[in-house]
């Protein structure tokens, strides 16, 4: 009898350990799945920003490359300036703008000259 009563009394304890194990065994299966769904959006975030960063690095080396070909234009287009010659004297620039033609005003009397007696 007292080895009936000890049998059943271990089998309740085995039962009440295994329905714990069970139940955080469920508790981490949990944990796992949300931890599963968490890497997957995680990975969807990272996809989605490296495909943001490969459209902005590729529009940033279209403009690089824009850059360059500018540079290279004005670099052409100060060589061919420099065979036109120097043109860049107030003569030129009176006679290209047409300002020879603009009357001038006369200013009489604005600076008096005095002898100088040493």
């Amino acid at each position: 009898m007292e080895l009936s009563i000890r049998a059943t009394a271990a089998n309740t304890n085995i039962k009440e350990y295994l329905n714990r194990e069970k139940a955080q065994n469920m508790a981490l299966q949990q944990q796992v799945h949300l931890m599963a769904q968490k890497c997957a959006e995680a990975e969807e975030d990272r996809l989605s920003f490296q495909m943001k960063h490969d459209l902005m690095f590729d529009s940033v080396s279209a403009l690089n490359q824009r850059i360059e070909e500018l540079e290279n234009h004005k670099l052409h287009l100060l060589e061919k300036l420099k065979g036109y010659g120097d043109k860049g004297g107030l003569e030129y620039i009176v006679k290209t703008q047409k300002l020879d033609q603009i009357p001038a005003r006369a200013f009489e009397n604005r600076v008096k000259v005095e002898a100088y007696d040493p």
